[in-house]
Formats: C-alpha cells, sequence, structure tokens
C-alpha cells in the first residue's frame, strides 16, 4: 500500500502496466523516421516555409527549500568546488536523512540523493590533498546502528571505499585532515562497547592505526586542524552519560599533548562543532550540550588560550555542523536541536567576524499535499500546508510566502494543519481562501479559511460543501467566485459549489466531469472559463473540461497522458494554461504542457524532476509560472523552487550539431518534439530538415 493511500486511506490502485524505455524510444523513433523520411526532401527545400519561433519556454530552478532542518549531519568545505557541503543527519525522532547539499553562499542545491546509507552522528572531512570528502562511520539505526563503512566525495557522487583494514564500526567520531601529513585523522565514538580512545590515519586508500596513549575515551567531540601552528585541535566530548568535558589536546602527527590552558575556557560540554578560521587564523567553537542545557556561546583557540567572542544572532543549539568557507571568509552553520531533538534550527547562519547573522531561510521544509496562490495586493506567492517527513499522520499549518529570491514565514493562528486541501485566491475581495483537505486528528475537513493580508479567520456558511480532501477550486474573475469540483470524501466526489465571499451555493450541473478526485483546475482569463483536467477515478483520467459559470462542457480527450496530482495554473502573459507533472502508477512524471482553449500541446522543455502532489501558480508582477516542492521518487520529498519563463529562441551551432535543439545540454525526447513542431523552420538561415533528425538519433541521450 502506498504511502498516499495510508496517509488518506484512499482505494488501493492498480498498477500501471509497464514499457521498458528504450522499447518506447525505438518504437518512437522507428514510426517517426518512416513518417519523416518521405517528406524530407520536399521540407528541406521549404527554407521560408516557417517563421522562426521568437521564443522557447525555459524551466531554471532559482532557489529551494533548503535542506530540512536536522541533527547529527556534518558539514565541510569543498575547497576545489568552493562550496560548503553538507549530507545527511536526522529529522524528527531519529527519520534518518542520505542526502547531500552544497551551499554557494547564496542558495542551497541538493547535490545527490544517493550515496551512503541515511545517518548520522558520523565522521567527516575534507582531504584538500586530493580533493575528496571523506567520511566514516555513523548511525544507521539498524541493529546497533553504528557503521565502520568509508565513503569518498569527488564533487559529483558518492564511492563506497573498500579498505583492507578499518577502525572498528562506531559513531559519534571526530574527523579532521591534517595537511602537514596529508592524512585525514579520526579518534575516538562509541559503539556497543563503549566509548573509544584510538586515533587512526587514512591516506585515501587504507586505514592506519597511529597512535595508543592520547586523550581519554570519548564520543561527540570536536576536532579542528589548526594550519598556522600545524597542530590537530580536540575539545570537550561525553566521557560516559553523566559525565561531559572541558579538556583540550592538541594532535602533532605523532603523538597527542594534553594542553593546560590559561586563564577561562569553554565550559564542558558535547556535541558542539569546531572549524579553523583563516581569516583570524584561529580555530573556532560554537555551541552544544553543556551541564545546564544547550549552548550559544562561541570561542576562538590561539594555541594557548580560550577566547570568548560576541554572543547573540543564533539559538542556543546542540548536534549542528559548521564549516568554514575560505573563499568568502565565513564559517557557516546549519541546523541542529535547539529546544529538543523535536524542535530543530532551521536556517543558515554565518559569522560576519563580530557576530552571527541569519542570512537565508530554509524556507518551508520539504513537502507534498501543500498549496500555492499567488497574491498580488502583496506580490507575493503564498504557500500554506502539506505533509512533510515527520510522520505520516503530520500536517503543517504553517505559512509562507515567496518574492521571487526568498521565502519568509507568518506566524498568525492559521487553520489547523493540514494537506490534500483546495485553495484560491479572490482578486474581488483580496484575500486566500481554503476548503476542507485531510486534517490531523479530525479527518477530512468541511471548514472555510480566508486570509486578508497576513491575517486568518474561519468563515461561517449556512451551506457548504462536504468534509473532503483531494478537491480543486480556481477563482472566477468574470463571475467573481471561487469555483469547487470533486473531491474524495471517503466516496468520490462530482458536485460543483462555488464561493461568493460570504456564502456557499452548490450548482445543479445536469452534466459534466465524472466523480473524481486528485485532479487540477485553472481559471483562463482570456476565454472566461475554469479549466480542468484528468484525475483519479478506478483509473488514470485524462479528460479536458470547461465551466462557463452555468455548465460544463468536454472539450478535449487528447494532450496529456491520463494522470492525478498534475499542478495547472494559468499563465497571463500568454494567455494559456500551463500543466506540470503528475503521477500515472508508480511514474513520477516532468512533462509541460500547454493549453490554448482548443488543444494541448506539450512544451519541448527540461525542467522539474517528476512528482506529484506538488504546488503551482503565476507571479504576475514577474510574469513567471512557480512551483514547488512535491513528492519525488524513491520516494522522497522535494524541496526546490522553479520558475518557467520564456526567452528568445537561439540554437548554436554546436548545439545543433548534437541535436540538442532546445539547448538545455540535453538531447532527449523535448529536443525530438521541438523539431517535429518547427520542421522547415529556418533557424539562422538553414531549415530544420532530416539532417537535423539523424544528429538526434546519433547523439540520443548525450549530455543527460
Amino acid at each position: 500500500m502506498s504511502f498516499a493511500q495510508r496517509a488518506f486511506g484512499l482505494p488501493v490502485i492498480p498498477p500501471a502496466p509497464k514499457v521498458l524505455p528504450e522499447m518506447r524510444i525505438l518504437a518512437f523513433f522507428t514510426l517517426a523516421s518512416i513518417f519523416l523520411m518521405p517528406w524530407s526532401g520536399i521540407l528541406a527545400e521549404q527554407p521560408g516555409a516557417k517563421d522562426a519561433p521568437e521564443l522557447r519556454p525555459l524551466w531554471q530552478q532559482v532557489g529551494s527549500l533548503g535542506p530540512v532542518p536536522r541533527y547529527g549531519h556534518g558539514m565541510v568545505y569543498d575547497a576545489e568546488r568552493e562550496r560548503v557541503l553538507l549530507f545527511g543527519g536526522a529529522y524528527g525522532f531519529q527519520r534518518l536523512r542520505m542526502d547531500t547539499w552544497e551551499w554557494d553562499g547564496g542558495v542551497w542545491h541538493e547535490a545527490a540523493t544517493t550515496g551512503p546509507e541515511a545517518r548520522n552522528r558520523f565522521a567527516i572531512a575534507y582531504d584538500e590533498g586530493r580533493g575528496r570528502t571523506v567520511l566514516f562511520g555513523g548511525s544507521t539505526g539498524s541493529g546497533n546502528g553504528a557503521q565502520a563503512d568509508t565513503w569518498e566525495w569527488d564533487g559529483v557522487q558518492w564511492q563506497e571505499m573498500e579498505p583492507v583494514l578499518a577502525p572498528d564500526q562506531r559513531s559519534g567520531a571526530a574527523m579532521a585532515y591534517d595537511s602537514k601529513k596529508g592524512r585525514v585523522v579520526l579518534f575516538g565514538g562509541s559503539n556497543h562497547t563503549g566509548g573509544l580512545e584510538d586515533t587512526w590515519e587514512w591516506n585515501g586508500t587504507s586505514w592506519v592505526p597511529v597512535a595508543i596513549a592520547g586523550p581519554p575515551a570519548r564520543t561527540r567531540h570536536a576536532m579542528a586542524w589548526d594550519s598556522k601552528r600545524e597542530r590537530l585541535v580536540l575539545f570537550g566530548g561525553l566521557e560516559s552519560p553523566a559525565t561531559r568535558l572541558h579538556d583540550t589536546w592538541e594532535w602533532d602527527g605523532l603523538q597527542w599533548h594534553e594542553i593546560t590552558v590559561e586563564g577561562s575556557r569553554p565550559a564542558a560540554r558535547h556535541d558542539h562543532a569546531m572549524v579553523w578560521n583563516s581569516e583570524t587564523e584561529r580555530v573556532m567553537l560554537f555551541g552544544g550540550s553543556g551541564n545546564s542545557g544547550r549552548l550559544a556561546d562561541t570561542w576562538e583557540w590561539d594555541g594557548q588560550t580560550w577566547v570568548p567572542l560576541a554572543s547573540g544572532g543564533m539559538a542556543t543549539r546542540q548536534d549542528h555542523a559548521m564549516a568554514f568557507d575560505a573563499k568568502r571568509g565565513r564559517a557557516v552553520v546549519f541546523g541542529g536541536g535547539i529546544v529538543s531533538f523535536d524542535v530543530l534550527g532551521g536556517g543558515t547562519h554565518e559569522w560576519n567576524g563580530e557576530a552571527w547573522e541569519r542570512v537565508t531561510t530554509s524556507g518551508p521544509p520539504a513537502r507534498w499535499g501543500h498549496n500555492m496562490v499567488f497574491n498580488p495586493v502583496r506580490n507575493r506567492s503564498v504557500l500554506f500546508g502539506g505533509t512533510d517527513e515527520s510522520a505520516i499522520n503530520a500536517r503543517l499549518d504553517d505559512t509562507w510566502e515567496w518574492d521571487g529570491v526568498r521565502w519568509q514565514r507568518f506566524f498568525s493562528a492559521p487553520p489547523p494543519g493540514r494537506q490534500a486541501f483546495a485553495m484560491a485566491f479572490d482578486a474581488e475581495r483580496e484575500h486566500v481562501v481554503v476548503h476542507g483537505g485531510a486534517g490531523v486528528t479530525a479527518g477530512r475537513l468541511d471548514d472555510t479559511w480566508l486570509r486578508a493580508g497576513t491575517t486568518w479567520t474561519e468563515a461561517e456558511s449556512e451551506e457548504a460543501p462536504s468534509s473532503r480532501a483531494n478537491h480543486a477550486m480556481a477563482y472566477d474573475a468574470a463571475r467573481e467566485e471561487t469555483v469547487l469540483f470533486g473531491g474524495f470524501a471517503p466516496v468520490i466526489l462530482g458536485d460543483t459549489w462555488t464561493w461568493d465571499g460570504s456564502d456557499w451555493d452548490e450548482k445543479q450541473t445536469g452534466g459534466g466531469p465524472s466523480a473524481r478526485y486528485m485532479h487540477a483546475v485553472a481559471y483562463d482569463a482570456q476565454r472566461q472559463r475554469v479549466v480542468l483536467f484528468g484525475g483519479f477515478e478506478n483509473t488514470w483520467l485524462g479528460d479536458t473540461w470547461e465551466w462557463d459559470g452555468t455548465e460544463w462542457e468536454l472539450v478535449s480527450t487528447g494532450g496529456p497522458p491520463n494522470r492525478s496530482w498534475p499542478a495547472m495554473t494559468y499563465d497571463a502573459g500568454r494567455g494559456t494554461v500551463i500543466l506540470f507533472g503528475g503521477q500515472a502508477g508508480a511514474s513520477r512524471l516532468a512533462d509541460t504542457w500547454e493549453w490554448d482553449g482548443t488543444e494541448w500541446r506539450q512544451l519541448a522543455a527540461n525542467g522539474p524532476p517528476g512528482r506529484f502532489a506538488h504546488a503551482m501558480t503565476y507571479d504576475s508582477t514577474r510574469g513567471r509560472v512557480v512551483l514547488a516542492a512535491g513528492q519525488g521518487d524513491d520516494p522522497r520529498l522535494l524541496a526546490d523552487v522553479w520558475e518557467l519563463h520564456w526567452v528568445p529562441y537561439e540554437i548554436p551551432p554546436s548545439a545543433r550539431l548534437a541535436g540538442d535543439f532546445n539547448n538545455d545540454g540535453c538531447t532527449n525526447f523535448h529536443d525530438f518534439l521541438f523539431l517535429l513542431e518547427n520542421w522547415g523552420v529556418e533557424i539562422d538561415g538553414t531549415p530544420i530538415s532530416f539532417g537535423d533528425f539523424l544528429a538526434l538519433l546519433e547523439n540520443w541521450g548525450s549530455g543527460c
């Protein structure tokens, strides 16, 4: 049974028949070749047969919701690629992660979703000599949890190493790179036998034990390399569940030395973080868990003395991660437990030399079943609700706004948490309208909420649609009312309702779409029609309907393949409805379609990864379609933000020779669609012809 079926109590959906992608491609190209070959000569002789397209669609990832808040993860600075790298950790109670992210100083980008098994409290360090990030051990939560595997990240992918000898399995160890010897050094940690006190070096192929005497056994301590003094510095840790340490040790490449500290020093702690600050040429320490609770103090070590720095700017936390961005001269902190491991630190903080400052928010946690509409009064896209990865029955009640650059959260009393609800923006009354959805304890909901400005209020109506989820709504500007159709409650519904700002009214229609749920609707302002597509009713649907204020009309049974849970919005700049993604069987779809009121056209545009239960709206101020989050493969919640806009059309000669007609670096099905749509079009004096078709065949899959 799928996650959606468990979450909503939905009926079991039969699997769609599987066809190998290679078979589809072969059959498609065979038929296309048969069709095009007789016509290629004729079309090629007509260079002026068509005008060149003026604009082409372009999806761009403009931001990310960022890594979900987490603890027990790891971060390093990749000097070769000038990026901060983040891996793994846990979200909620031991919900382990295996995602890899990169921070470029402005935006988080998800770099990989495969690699080491999901884990937290592993050891990680950057091998500057080899340009590789090294990861060892950690807790995966299975068996005794502690692991003894070694992985390396080369900037593109993770590779598991296979040394003959390796340290025992463990979690809570610490690692740092000894640039003098060109070795990664590991110390301590714990496993089912207790705390460990061994020291190892990694040379890129083998682990070598290098010391016997040293610091007492401990776990969840921190280490950093002092590049000026060529010493590895260790501080604190957990000797036993009740004993925190505040001793300082240094490793000179041969042996450990306990340092007698002059003056004050950080309080005993564990789960803190340390880095080398190349700007001040000192080791820097932040946070952790002390005897009196979580800490938010910052210290520097000069080789003899610990010096406290200005505090403030960041909440107390433990089990966070920190790296020093040498290019930008800033220490970067992400995540950690603030109040408990159920209340985690979101956002990214940087040390500017004098204080900590929050430079970005992670934005909404990755989610699905949320909704988003554009508020032209505030010039913001408004996102609300959904569910995240904290639990199967988690329902979110957070409200966020996207201005095209960053997210901002609003904390006014929101509607109860929910997912799979309907949402629209009432332009006449200037408020967001929310109806129903799947709640936390109350099951499916029948309430109506309005958001004017930044304030939510519950609306009352004598008559209202029954409780339901997976329905859809759009605002009909011509008739100044919001239109609602269908849903699941727990029977499949096929009723039509309108909201005039104060009351709901059920429309008695003599016909219309069959009962369904997980469909999509959008209002076509140019033609003054509400457009409905797809959904599910014991099978996936692919029909298109329009509502004129009085009745529904079936306008198309072709176009996008049958699907449920797509997203749809009206692009006012083009006067067309845009559809993206959805689900058909086990497939997460990644195609983009455009409805002009007469027919559907698939756009030759690469873009977001396949997904369903995502949200999409049109930013009329900036002239862009905005898409956020959703359920991807694995299953995996996505945390990205994409925008679709139209740019002048160009085909560089090198791209054309590679069959990459949409010039996105990948020769694939989208280029074939462009070829069919623009056969005979003159580009730079030469029409699209059979030679371009052959280039497409020869380079299929190149760059993808």
